[in-house]
């Protein structure tokens, strides 16, 4: 399969990849739906180059200096920052579509993000439920139309979260834990997510939640420092005064992403892209979302 730049078009329907698979034969192939995923032994290979590359990422100074673990890591430069586990490593690999280089860097700055922040490199649900009961984030059950997972950030639920006793930095990893549960299902590594800013009701009081730490933060967590890929933003009913914040904040990210931000007065839009019945009923759709019941049930949010 030819290689894409993110977000290219696909031109052709499945029914024709699969027809082209079925005339050359498809080897080294077990997924075919817009993207593919090699076979064990192919990304094994790959795996190996890329905790080589992340060691000497490492060694060049382009992540946090830690003890590294494996064979070709310098212990006198890289000591602090252990290299993450390796289905983390196979999900960054799929992510960027095999490119081994950009799978390094990502790891390099997800591990050197983590170990600054003194986060851990898995994130437990048991230590984050009330976090997560917030229902600041949710993550939903279905996916949008193009087949990608979908997060929803409840900005109006900080104050009273906040006010509960939990931290900023807490919703940050919560968030954080949400996305990792998304790359756990299938396709959703390869096709990306989907998030949405609930901005309806919120004041300009919000800005008092968050230090300029928190900030800062909130950024570096996913600016290049985690493998998931953000293909659309939807922003929901933003009040006007918090426009200009909202203008600051997208300086802050890269002209690719800036460009998947929609910023839109109702949830029309978000409705017909990600369809009425996998949206709750709080964004216009028809989905009963009981999201407690979920957090305290789920088997792949306690997997985690």
């Amino acid at each position: 399969m030819e290689d894409r730049k993110d977000g290219d078009e696909v031109p052709v329907s499945l029914e024709r990849l699969a027809g082209f698979a079925q005339t050359f034969g498809g080897e080294g192939v077990r997924e075919l739906n817009f993207y593919h995923v090699k076979e064990e032994e192919e990304e094994q290979v790959m795996l190996e180059e890329l905790k080589r590359l992340f060691c000497e990422k490492l060694e060049n100074g382009e992540g946090q200096s830690h003890r590294g673990e494996h064979p070709g890591c310098d212990q006198n430069e890289a000591q602090g920052v252990q290299i993450p586990d390796d289905a983390f490593l196979i999900t960054c690999l799929r992510v960027w579509q095999y490119s081994v280089h950009d799978a390094a860097r990502v790891a390099a700055n997800f591990a050197r993000f983590r170990t600054r922040q003194g986060w851990p490199y898995r994130l437990s649900a048991s230590s984050l439920q009330r976090e997560l009961l917030s229902e600041v984030h949710w993550l939903l059950p279905g996916e949008d139309r193009a087949g990608r997972g979908v997060i929803v950030y409840n900005a109006h639920k900080i104050r009273e979260a906040v006010s509960a006793g939990a931290t900023v930095c807490g919703l940050q990893q919560m968030g954080a834990l949400l996305l990792e549960v998304a790359l756990g299902r299938p396709g959703v590594p390869e096709r990306g997510v989907v998030a949405v800013v609930d901005a309806r009701g919120v004041g300009l009081d919000i800005l008092g939640r968050f230090s300029v730490t928190d900030m800062g933060r909130g950024v570096a967590m996913w600016k290049d420092s985690f493998p998931c890929k953000i293909k659309k933003i939807h922003v929901i009913g933003l009040p006007w005064p918090l426009q200009a914040t909202c203008s600051l904040i997208l300086g802050l990210l890269s002209a690719k992403l800036r460009g998947r931000v929609s910023v839109e007065t109702g949830t029309t839009r978000l409705a017909e892209e990600v369809g009425s019945g996998n949206l709750p009923k709080e964004l216009g759709g028809e989905l009963e979302l009981d999201w407690k019941g979920w957090v305290m049930s789920s088997e792949e949010l306690q997997r985690t």
